[in-house]
């Protein structure tokens, strides 16, 4: 939470991935990811590229804390292709 904290008074845009880009430091990684978390990930990737729900039914019956689950997820991967296509333009702009 402290790297959390220092990174939003650093006015960062993104605090969370850089306590993500941290984490090597301070532990192993592996203790960090949770396999219920990386089905959910899964989960909504498989669902993304083949166009379907992931549980019967349409948006209103979808159980809420799915629901939650893909906006966090949604969030998540956006923010890390925004990174990776800054990074992109980084390495282009370079040469």
């Amino acid at each position: 939470m402290q790297l959390y904290n220092e990174s939003q008074e650093a006015d960062s845009k993104y605090p969370l991935m850089d306590v993500k880009d941290q984490i090597p430091f301070f532990c192993c990684p592996n203790h960090i990811l949770d396999s219920d978390c990386q089905k959910d990930i899964s989960k909504y990737i498989y669902c993304k590229e083949v166009g379907i729900p992931p549980h019967d039914g349409e948006y209103g019956i979808q159980p809420n804390l799915w629901v939650d689950k893909f906006w966090t997820i949604k969030n998540a991967m956006n923010i890390r292709e925004y990174q990776q296509s800054q990074e992109l333009r980084k390495k282009d702009g370079s040469r």
